[in-house]
């Protein structure tokens, strides 16, 4: 997405960000690839979103891209309030999840059913959209659909496809 951006900004634009991932690994790999003009990265977090200390009003962006399907939903309204704070006052929240039905979350549930009984179920769109609701958060629902296809020969763009989806980082928070 950072990538997709570039041409629609100003050169002069410098956009200063931080990143919060588990995974040294991932945070390492993103600095490697993502740091570079317009983007420079600020502040590394190496944790998860429930034990992150987010600094309030802080954000202009918070920017969540298939970050929080894998968020403990005993704390997702707790985690979902956190993030909140941390917007400045007229920030943007930006959660990019799928819808249960999706085939991402159905693919999952399959998933889980034939190899993993204990693996936990993904948090989707209606569990955020409930626990926003909940908070007492107002927020905008936009549904897009998103068809990707590879073909099976093409293994050159599945590998990058690949590669790049596993260096993607769990969350964005955007300073500028």
């Amino acid at each position: 997405f950072p990538e997709l951006l570039v041409p629609h900004l100003n050169p002069q634009h410098h956009i200063t960000y931080d990143i919060l991932d588990p995974s040294d690994f991932c945070l390492q790999q993103w600095v490697k690839i993502n740091n570079n003009p317009p983007y420079f990265v600020r502040k590394l977090y190496h944790s998860t979103l429930e034990d992150a200390v987010v600094p309030q009003e802080e954000y202009n962006v918070i920017w969540s891209i298939h970050s929080l399907y894998n968020a403990n939903k005993d704390v997702l309204k707790m985690s979902l309030a956190k993030l909140c704070h941390g917007l400045k006052r007229n920030g943007t929240g930006i959660i990019f999840i799928a819808d249960p039905s999706s085939f991402y979350c159905s693919f999952y549930r399959q998933f889980i059913h034939l190899y993993g009984k204990e693996i936990p179920e993904w948090v989707n769109g209606d569990d955020i959209t409930a626990a926003m609701q909940s908070l007492g958060i107002p927020f905008k629902v936009k549904k897009f659909n998103f068809h990707h296809q590879i073909h099976v020969e093409d293994q050159h763009v599945l590998t990058t496809y690949l590669g790049k989806s596993a260096y993607e980082p769990c969350f964005c928070l955007l300073y500028t």
